[in-house]
C-alpha cells in the first residue's frame, strides 16, 4: 500500500479523535494558566 494512502485512511480515522485532542489539551492549558 503506497504511503499516501495510507496516511490518507489513516488521517481520515484520526481525525475525530485528534480534534477532540486538541480540543481537550487546549481546555488544560488555559486552565493551567
Amino acid at each position: 500500500m503506497p504511503l499516501n494512502a495510507l496516511r490518507l485512511s489513516l488521517s481520515l480515522n484520526i481525525t475525530k479523535s485528534e480534534a477532540e485532542r486538541h480540543k481537550f489539551t487546549f481546555l488544560t492549558q488555559t486552565l493551567l494558566k
